[in-house]
């Protein structure tokens, strides 16, 4: 429990210092909307957020697939995707754990084993991390140069490493006793998951680079390079337990990957909007979740 409190306490620490530092930034540097009207960027924000949320309904369907794997109960996917759109809003709760805690509870709700969606829970954690770290070895290279200057120069072939996790996961609980409550899943199936996973984070990362390119007068970076800096930054609010949604780390990493300690105007005010689509994508998902119980309730 004292870990637990400390852990919290630092995680607590570094997102509340890397809020500081981007507003900080902010107020040094302004933000900049190009002369465009609030008309056009409440559209671009809405059209973003429904983009997200169909990216977030894609992270449900992979999440289902973890958790459904007999062939006799497909027919309640779309229940069990309901509840990943409802429970991911949770993550915007101090914690940043409330997310699991909810598909949990639902989960149960539906008679699914306590085992199954702790399984579910580890797994889609791990294979986020490792879609994650290859874009990020591969992609993002520049920004982890950028957020750590010392480490040592990194080749593109490093972004392979992460998927030699897929295999040990495999491996890992036929042979040992305290893993057994982790179903046997195929490697073709965590290989396509992973896919899955990844082209979560490329529709993250496009997203972003369009808000760059709308926003700036100059042109925006490549596209491989912002779905680097994306993929990079999400892994590091993801990788700090406590924080909500990746609270300030996540724009604080986004602020460095574009342009050293320096960002533009534009940079910055592509950072406040996407964090908006963000939580409007996430909100969708919610309300549809939530619709699509309903619809199972209707027709039972």
């Amino acid at each position: 429990m004292k870990l637990k409190h400390v852990l919290r306490a630092v995680s607590w620490t570094l997102s509340l210092a890397a809020i500081i530092y981007f507003v900080r930034i902010v107020a040094r540097t302004g933000l900049t909307t190009s002369g465009l009207t609030g008309g056009q960027l409440v559209g671009v924000v809405a059209l973003g957020a429904a983009i997200y949320g169909l990216s977030v309904a894609l992270l449900a369907m992979l999440w289902s697939a973890l958790v459904v794997i007999e062939p006799a109960s497909r027919n309640h996917r779309s229940e069990v995707v309901s509840i990943y759109l409802i429970s991911q809003f949770g993550k915007y709760l101090p914690g940043n754990v409330f997310q699991y805690v909810g598909r949990h509870m639902l989960g149960r709700q539906l008679g699914i084993g306590h085992s199954r969606l702790a399984a579910a829970a580890v797994m889609e954690a791990l294979l986020l991390a490792v879609g994650s770290a290859v874009l990020v070895l591969s992609l993002g290279r520049h920004v982890l140069h950028a957020l750590i200057p010392s480490i040592p120069p990194i080749p593109a072939i490093a972004g392979a490493v992460p998927l030699l996790m897929l295999p040990v996961v495999t491996w890992l609980p036929g042979r040992f006793r305290a893993l057994s409550w982790i179903p046997a899943y195929r490697l073709p199936k965590l290989a396509s998951l992973t896919v899955g996973y990844m082209v979560f984070f490329t529709i993250f990362g496009t997203l972003y680079w369009a808000l760059l390119l709308w926003l700036s007068p100059s042109p925006a970076q490549p596209i491989h390079s912002v779905i680097g800096a994306s993929s990079t930054a999400w892994l590091v609010g993801f990788l700090v337990p406590g924080a909500p949604a990746g609270a300030g780390l996540r724009e604080a990493a986004l602020a460095l990957a574009a342009g050293g300690h320096h960002p533009e105007p534009s940079t910055l005010t592509a950072i406040l909007l996407f964090r908006l689509i963000t939580l409007g994508g996430d909100l969708l998902a919610f309300l549809a979740g939530h619709i699509l119980k309903a619809l199972h309730a209707t027709a039972t």
